[in-house]
């Protein structure tokens, strides 16, 4: 499957299963919107990157281990152009959209959405194994939606294992603490 694009990224985006991690807390300042705090392994990378404007900042994580293995987290809200970012009709929605366009090149045929909960909020989610990737592509894809206090999460993991599942663990342990603007 190819790589994420902004454009898939910014649709809607994914996860895999929960699992326990040695983590600590990390916290990233979201202009205008708060903090949103995730539980990170000890032993990942992070980087926090701000999008033109002041908007849909994303947080890329990873195992320090392997590069190729980044986990990223756009974080949306609901804008005037944009009003229901966090209403989970709508995450449902774009998600289940987006698994129907993967649905072509997997080798699964028929992607299940399924539900995400989280620690501040739910979401949704889907896996996928792309059935002929092309040269610089990542056969394994999971992409989802999570609602996370006001704000929300869209996820985009390559990786499948123990990875997927620290993806999951990641998503589900988010908060978000809004600034009141």
């Amino acid at each position: 499957m190819p790589r994420p694009s902004a454009r898939l990224f910014l649709a809607a985006i994914g996860l895999a299963a929960a699992c326990s991690i040695a983590a600590a807390p990390r916290t990233y300042t979201l202009p205008e919107h708060g903090v949103l705090h995730l539980e990170v392994p000890d032993d990942w990378r992070d980087k926090f990157t701000q999008g033109a404007h002041r908007r849909a900042p994303t947080v890329t994580l990873g195992p320090k281990s392997d590069a190729n293995l980044d986990i990223l987290i756009g974080v949306l809200w609901s804008t005037k152009d944009h009003p229901k970012v966090s209403d989970l009709d709508s995450l449902r929605s774009n998600v289940e959209a987006t698994a129907k366009s993967a649905e072509q090149q997997s080798t699964e045929g028929t992607l299940s959405v399924r539900e995400l909960p989280g620690s501040q909020g739910r979401g949704f989610y889907f896996a996928a194994t792309d059935a002929g990737p092309n040269p610089g592509e990542h056969k394994y894809m999971t992409q989802g939606l999570v609602q996370v206090g006001t704000v929300a999460l869209a996820l985009t993991n390559a990786g499948q294992g123990d990875v997927g599942k620290t993806a999951l663990a990641i998503i589900k342990s988010a908060s978000h603490k809004d600034d009141g603007r």
